[in-house]
């Protein structure tokens, strides 16, 4: 019997965002996206289940083929909120 492989969750400074990783200090999670520091939270296994927890923007598989090819996966905890633009003229 193999041992099922582990990911750790991490959570972004900000709070806005999940990432997976199979590295368990999240040296591998890229800080590019405006993160300064990713705190980790728990560690999961590898199964649909566990990671459609995080995942829930995407589809589990989607996540779980990023952590196996890149190593991590990145997610919105909430959904993004983009205002509406400034009115350039006042409506009458």
């Amino acid at each position: 019997m193999t041992q099922q492989t582990r990911v750790y969750v991490f959570i972004s400074d900000n709070r806005e965002l999940y990432g997976l990783s199979v590295v368990s200090n999240g040296s591998n999670m890229p800080t590019e996206m405006g993160v300064a520091i990713w705190e980790k939270r728990e560690e999961i296994p590898l199964t649909n289940a566990a990671v459609a927890k995080y995942a829930k923007d995407q589809d589990p598989q989607s996540a779980i083929t990023n952590l196996i090819m890149c190593g991590y996966h990145i997610t919105r905890i909430s959904a993004e909120v983009i205002p509406f633009p400034t009115p350039h003229r006042s409506s009458s």
